[in-house]
């Protein structure tokens, strides 16, 4: 079975999106959080869309949280 790259699922979810307008057509933004471990190019699937709009355009308020990878230590 072939595997199914993160931006081709991104496109997918747009296309469904696209295709029902009822579940935004209330004015209403779905919420979404995401969270992410890295601040750099491998996350550009997120920041894209976010920076040029394409969440809002199909109806999500897109909140990114960064949380570091690895565990810290006190001491």
């Amino acid at each position: 079975m072939k595997r199914v790259s993160f931006p081709h699922f991104l496109v997918w979810v747009a296309l469904l999106a696209a295709a029902f307008p009822a579940l935004v057509a209330n004015g209403q933004s779905e919420k979404l959080r995401v969270t992410i471990s890295s601040i750099s190019t491998s996350q550009v699937n997120v920041w894209v869309p976010l920076n040029t709009g394409f969440f809002k355009k199909q109806g999500l308020d897109v909140e990114l949280v960064y949380k570091p990878a690895g565990t810290s230590r006190a001491g």
